[in-house]
């Protein structure tokens, strides 16, 4: 699968636009994008995804970096985004986590950042 995220930097709830297609010959598209995009960072990752409504829970083990939750609505054209943030935020405070623990960047941003 190759996946395009678009989404623009505002706060630590963000919202994104992604688009989704299927790729026959996965490691063949691979090598192909590789050889002529370069590649800056590879995610290696295992992904636990629980459910709810619109609401997606993804319990992911990052290869090199550890384990994350990430929490997502998916937002149907002409619905309300706040409406889901006020959602999520409920399950962040059901679950204790305080904004402050929140992570803004990706795993690609977290990989591709010099070692301290």
């Amino acid at each position: 699968m190759l996946i395009y995220y678009g989404r623009e930097e505002r706060d630590s709830l963000q919202v994104s636009n992604y688009e989704i297609v299927k790729v026959g010959e996965g490691d063949a598209m691979g090598a192909i994008l590789a050889s002529a995009l370069g590649v800056l960072a590879e995610v290696r990752k295992e992904r636990t995804l629980l459910t709810d409504g619109n609401v997606r829970l993804h319990l992911d083990r990052v290869e090199g970096l550890g384990d994350f939750g990430e929490i997502e609505a998916v937002i149907a054209p002409g619905d309300n985004p706040e409406l889901s943030r006020a959602t999520v935020d409920g399950l962040l405070e059901r679950l204790g986590i305080d904004s402050g623990e929140l992570i803004a960047q990706s795993y690609f941003e977290l990989l591709s950042r010099p070692p301290r």
